[in-house]
């Protein structure tokens, strides 16, 4: 009897050991906002992406948990904020679960990814750079709002929402063809994106390339072909620009999502 417990517990001891040995050798995860500290640090003495992987893999890391926007006044760079781009593009797939702890966790890939475009809302914390002057230009102050996104685009020059937020300022400054420039520079990196296409179409009008804004302001009611208010807003362009198929079609599009025939 004595010697069927000490087979027991010397059994019981090792599942123990082994469990604990799988469960410190189990990837762990970087939370975002928690640990975006650490992470500016790194990406800035970072050479590359694959460097930044390395940092990563040295702390076990295997995911990232964005539970969070990150806090203002994190010291990104113009290197760290295009390493930290390059990583996610790299090594993070599209795909993502519901954290346990709240938030959205996305596994980190041991080998590079097929290249693709980031949403405007990526990667976490540089999106987040443009929170000031998103709030300035709601307050109606784009001149304000303008030097924000200039002081942050300097940070991350690359980030298609900060792109899309300076073109919005300075398309309320009056200047549509720098605005144009910047709206196509961001649908350019960014994956397809209805606000992007409708900003390039209002910015491309009120340069007085009105059929050019109506073909993007259609493209936006594509991407986001249920809304009725974008197939009409893209029938107005077309109005404008002279257009009367085009905007006969769209009417035709906002009429049926208006019912919910399309859905």
């Amino acid at each position: 009897m004595r010697r069927a417990l000490r087979f027991a517990l010397a059994g019981l001891a090792y599942a123990v050991l082994v469990s604990g040995w799988f469960i410190l050798r189990m990837p762990r995860e970087l939370v975002i906002p928690d640990e975006a500290g650490w992470l500016v640090r790194e990406a800035g003495g970072a050479l590359d992406a694959p460097a930044l992987l390395g940092a990563f893999r040295a702390r076990g890391l295997g995911f990232i948990r964005v539970a969070g926007p990150c806090p203002a006044g994190l010291p990104w760079t113009a290197d760290s904020a295009g390493v930290w781009t390059d990583f996610w593009r790299l090594y993070v797939p599209p795909e993502s679960r519901p954290g346990a702890g709240g938030g959205e966790v996305h596994r980190i890939s041991g080998s590079p990814l097929p290249v693709r475009r980031l949403s405007p809302t990526e990667p976490p914390g540089l999106p987040e750079l443009g929170a000031t002057g998103a709030a300035l230009l709601r307050a109606r102050r784009p001149r304000e709002a303008l030097a924000a996104y200039l002081r942050v685009r300097a940070m991350a020059p690359s980030a298609p929402s900060l792109m899309a937020g300076e073109g919005e300022a300075l398309l309320k400054l009056g200047r549509p063809g720098e605005a144009a420039v910047l709206f196509w520079r961001a649908i350019q990196v960014a994956e397809p994106d209805a606000d992007l296409f409708d900003g390039l179409g209002r910015a491309l009008a009120a340069k007085g390339r009105k059929a050019d804004g109506a073909i993007a302001m259609e493209q936006a009611a594509g991407l986001e072909y249920t809304s009725a208010v974008r197939w009409l807003r893209a029938a107005e362009a077309y109005a404008r620009a002279g257009n009367p198929a085009g905007e006969a079609r769209c009417r035709e599009a906002a009429r049926t999502y208006a019912e919910g025939k399309g859905r």
